[in-house]
């Protein structure tokens, strides 16, 4: 049985989906009761937070070479999953230099890009935005540099000064989250146009990881 915290939260969250328009399941259950969550420590989100955005460096810097190095000096290598290290092992390896900036730029314009929206919701998570807009658009993208340690800075002030919101905070955005998700999957020609629904695949994305203590390649495509 759903607890009266959790069928609160429900109840708020479908308000917000009728009031903007978007369809609710009434018997959809997100989690019985606060008990089923596993979050993740501040630290490994934080940790979380620099493999995405080292992830998105090596896509989009010049000299995607530098910020493994960065990575690697900092031991922080075994913070991405294995298909982000694929990714980031791009520029070290043995191809010719041509084929090492094709393969990137062809990076540019896959969707793994959209990862941005997924470090705007664990930064938000940290505490370090100060809301989450509805989903009807893309982050702004040039604030993440000025949260962020810069390349070759060091990112233990970083990690171990890291803090999450309060856990009710953060439950209530992913109990939305997760219910936009059900209207974009089983109800997708009702949704509102001006939904982003890349964008509110990376905020579950990042939310479900966060809250329930699974592989980060276990939950993204």
């Amino acid at each position: 049985m759903i607890s009266d915290v959790m069928l609160e939260r429900k109840q708020r969250s479908e308000a917000k989906l009728k009031a903007n328009g978007v369809p609710v399941h009434p018997r959809l259950v997100y989690e019985e009761s606060e008990s089923a969550f596993r979050f993740q420590t501040a630290q490994d989100v934080a940790k979380r937070a620099f493999a995405l955005y080292n992830l998105l460096g090596v896509i989009f810097y010049e000299k995607p070479e530098e910020i493994v190095d960065w990575v690697k000096n900092e031991g922080l290598w075994s913070t991405l999953s294995p298909k982000e290290r694929e990714i980031c092992e791009i520029p070290v390896s043995d191809l010719d230099e041509g084929e090492k900036v094709w393969k990137l730029r062809a990076m540019q314009s896959h969707r793994i890009t959209w990862r941005t929206e997924a470090l705007w919701a664990l930064l938000w998570a940290m505490g370090e935005i100060e809301g989450l807009e509805w989903p009807t658009g893309q982050c702004d993208a040039s604030w993440i540099g000025h949260i962020m340690p810069s390349l070759g800075d060091p990112t233990e002030p970083f990690i171990q000064n890291a803090q999450l919101r309060p856990v009710s905070e953060i439950l209530d955005e992913a109990d939305l989250v997760y219910r936009l998700m059900w209207a974009i999957q089983e109800e997708g020609e009702k949704i509102p146009e001006d939904i982003e629904t890349f964008t509110v695949y990376e905020r579950f994305v990042a939310l479900e990881w966060l809250t329930h203590g699974l592989q980060w390649d276990e939950l993204t495509e």
